[in-house]
């Protein structure tokens, strides 16, 4: 039973109306926030109370009277202006006490008072050290001694061998002392914000280790043997001076939450797919140039930070793997690889426009463009140039007049590189839109009906149709061609992609709409109408637009 009383002057109001029966009946009580400063000696009437809550008051003390309390085991007096352990606690059989913010400044010599604890929290005193006397704490599973003056450990804290959870965060410890490999039973170890700079070897006995928090420290390097963590599910060393990982810390395969933020890291070993369960990590604010290409098969994130590094960019998978997180509302802190994830979308769209025309499945689509753009590189290959499909115009695109596109502005270099680019394919001036960019954030080809069901034959397609399928090709390949080299692209880079190659694609297909239709069965006219055309111009030219131009007009 549980009574709580929220005002000083009503304890007596609300305890004795009780029947005795009820009032004897008693097992847990709170007065906790009630200003006292001093404990009610009714309380000590209740022979059958199990838990009581004393925190944040004006306790000095306790009364000898409270040995009366003989059943109790759980007794919190956190927040109160205790100076030491109460002696009196000594008579009582308590396992669980919390002294938690008091200005208690040393633990008595004579541990044998609260030998009978289980737990004991002194998180938040001014405590600066532990006495030798700590081992007769047979019992003690849980120790919370945070937020304390600690400087060292002291060894004979390692005689504990029941030991669980040890918490000595926020303190200013140096060193860990090799004992602690004694401590066979441990669960939790949170050693966050002390002074630490290199973990002994014998940590790696603790194997039943599930939490390990070692951040803001000093730390320049992990022990080689912490993949014999076996159980571990959370690892912090955020906040250190690490340059590099061990190798073994990919054997940690339980675990779920890996904090490695703010510390000197360049790389990021491709075993961290092994880690299959992890759901949360940190990289933000190291120095890391590239992302792993196997991060895209931790598939149970759902928050990563990889923000304030030197990453130039993604592949195409990794885009995908972003996206996805995404339009998952996973909670994700990326650097802005909004250009990236617009490559990724064009390439579907256009995918889709293929599919419509074709009247077959995306899959079966993105083959065929597939085979369209390996062509277009052959040609390009055999003709001497080596820098793929991708800026290729500009580097070695020539008009009719022998005059460099790149050196042309306006409508003629737009004409130039269409002409230029439909002559590799011979698909003429129309195939020849170029290059690549766009987005559609919120519209996937994933999303649409499987097409396919009466697929046409490449005879039936007239040139118009072939243009545009040669031209969605050449820009699919430009887009994977990109990926390939996992380069940061600059919005000046996609803004002119678009005004010489999207603009004048969406230019030909609004304008043979109805020509386009006509030779589509009633499903693949609807499908590219009203999806593939619409979705064309909404979420990508008009992005496009809002991206470069301001508001569309």
């Amino acid at each position: 039973m549980l009574w709580t009383w929220e005002e000083s002057h009503q304890l007596k109001t609300k305890i004795f109306p009780l029947t005795e029966a009820r009032f004897n009946a008693l097992s847990t009580l709170s007065l906790s926030g009630l200003d006292l400063v001093e404990i009610p000696k009714e309380i000590f009437m209740l022979k059958n109370l199990k838990s009581l809550d004393l925190s944040n008051n004006r306790l000095k003390t306790l009364p000898e009277e409270i040995k009366y309390l003989t059943r109790l085991t759980k007794l919190n007096l956190d927040n109160n202006i205790f100076l030491d352990i109460p002696m009196y606690i000594q008579s009582l059989c308590i396992t669980e006490l919390s002294l938690q913010s008091n200005n208690i400044k040393k633990l008595p010599n004579d541990m044998k008072i609260i030998k009978n604890l289980k737990i004991l929290n002194l998180n938040n005193n001014n405590i600066s050290s532990i006495p030798d006397e700590i081992d007769v704490l047979e019992s003690l599973v849980e120790i919370i001694l945070g937020k304390n003056k600690l400087t060292e450990i002291n060894p004979t804290i390692c005689l504990l061998t029941n030991l669980k959870k040890i918490d000595l965060s926020y303190n200013e410890i140096i060193y860990i002392p090799e004992e602690i490999g004694l401590l066979e039973q441990l669960e939790v170890l949170n050693l966050i914000h002390n002074k630490i700079k290199k973990l002994p070897f014998e940590m790696n006995l603790l194997k039943n280790l599930v939490y390990l928090e070692l951040a803001d420290n000093k730390l320049e390097n992990l022990i080689f043997e912490i993949g014999s963590f076996s159980h571990l599910t959370y690892l912090s060393v955020d906040n250190n001076s690490l340059t590099k990982l061990p190798d073994t810390i990919y054997n940690l395969k339980k675990l779920t939450t890996l904090l490695l933020h703010s510390n000197r890291l360049t790389t990021i070993s491709e075993n961290v797919s092994l880690l299959t369960e992890l759901t949360k990590i940190t990289l933000q604010h190291n120095f890391i140039t590239k992302l792993p290409k196997d991060i895209i098969n931790l598939t149970k994130i759902k928050h990563i930070n990889i923000s304030n590094n030197q990453i130039s960019g993604i592949n195409e998978e990794q885009a995908n793997w972003i996206q996805k997180l995404i339009k998952n509302k996973r909670n994700t802190v990326l650097p802005k690889f909004e250009n990236e994830i617009l490559l990724l979308e064009t390439k579907k769209e256009l995918i889709y426009i293929v599919a419509c025309i074709m009247q077959v499945s995306v899959k079966e689509a993105g083959e065929y463009t597939g085979r369209i753009g390996k062509a277009v590189a052959s040609k390009i290959i055999a003709a001497g140039a080596t820098t793929g499909v991708l800026g290729l115009v500009s580097l070695f695109g020539t008009a009719g007049t022998g005059t460099a596109i790149a050196s042309l502005s306006g409508a003629a270099a737009t004409n130039a590189t269409l002409a230029w680019i439909g002559g590799i394919v011979g698909g003429g001036m129309a195939a020849g839109a170029f290059l690549t960019g766009g987005l559609s954030i919120l519209v996937m080809a994933s999303v649409y009906s499987v097409l396919g069901e009466n697929p046409r034959e490449e005879k039936t397609l007239v040139i118009i149709d072939k243009q545009i399928i040669e031209t969605c090709s050449i820009l699919i390949k430009a887009i994977e061609d990109q990926f390939s080299e996992s380069k940061e692209i600059p919005n000046n880079v996609l803004d002119q992609l678009y005004k010489v190659s999207l603009q004048p694609l969406f230019e030909l297909m609004n304008k043979n709409e109805d020509d386009i239709c006509s030779r589509l069965n009633f499903k693949n006219s609807m499908a590219f109408s009203y999806n593939a055309l619409a979705d064309y111009k909404r979420n990508i030219i008009g992005a496009y637009k809002n991206k470069f131009s301001g508001e569309i007009k």
